[in-house]
């Protein structure tokens, strides 16, 4: 359910803040966006007007690409279970004027037909497989309004904080994956610099 649950949270707390009269007068309604990374990217997709096709979601773990798909086995959970109609209503924020997913989950089975035009997209890609370009090129689109950018050079896991000398460790214990870890924390500060550059300049230009 957190598929769909997440664009139904970016509702209520855009909702609360505009709603709150200490916030309410200091925000440009106008430039309002949506940034999320991994999970939270396909939920800043679907609060811009990209739509899911519940039948590509509940079949994400078939073949085991799928993301998370071994943590749903261990949990007992199975995908294709799911209640297909909270997947395929529109979760479109009319508020939102940009969006920006970094390494977005379930791009495969997002689609660009929604309610109304989704609004302009700036796509990042950590690694040039797997969560890379290839995955993530269908976002992009024929119409020239979406961007994709991809840092070769980075992991899936480097949009993390960096991790603590232990943190490695730490996860090797907890039987977690050390990979999570796998870049020092100069080298991902480096990439986080850089991903903000990208999507500073990417809201500057769709503000114009």
């Amino acid at each position: 359910d957190e598929i769909w649950r997440r664009p139904q949270d970016l509702a209520r707390a855009l909702a609360a803040v505009l709603g709150d009269p200490q916030w309410a007068g200091r925000i440009d309604r106008t430039r309002i966006s949506a940034v999320g990374f991994a999970l939270g990217g396909t939920a800043a997709l679907a609060v811009g007007g990209w739509q899911f096709d519940a039948d590509a979601v509940r079949r994400a773990c078939a073949d085991g690409a799928g993301p998370d798909c071994a943590w749903f086995a261990a949990g007992g959970v199975a995908l294709e279970t799911l209640d297909p109609a909270p997947l395929e209503r529109s979760y479109r924020l009319p508020e939102v004027s940009a969006v920006v997913a970094i390494v977005p989950e379930y791009a495969d089975a997002v689609l660009r037909e929604g309610e109304g035009s989704p609004v302009p997209l700036l796509t990042i890609a950590l690694g040039a497989t797997g969560e890379g370009e290839a995955h993530l090129a269908p976002l992009v689109g024929d119409d020239g309004t979406n961007r994709l950018v991809t840092f070769a050079e980075a992991g899936p896991f480097d949009a993390f904080p960096a991790c603590t000398p232990a943190g490695a460790k730490i996860l090797s214990e907890d039987g977690g994956d050390p990979a999570l870890c796998g870049t020092s924390a100069q080298a991902r500060g480096d990439i986080h610099a850089a991903i903000i550059e990208q999507i500073r300049a990417f809201l500057a230009q769709a503000a114009k």
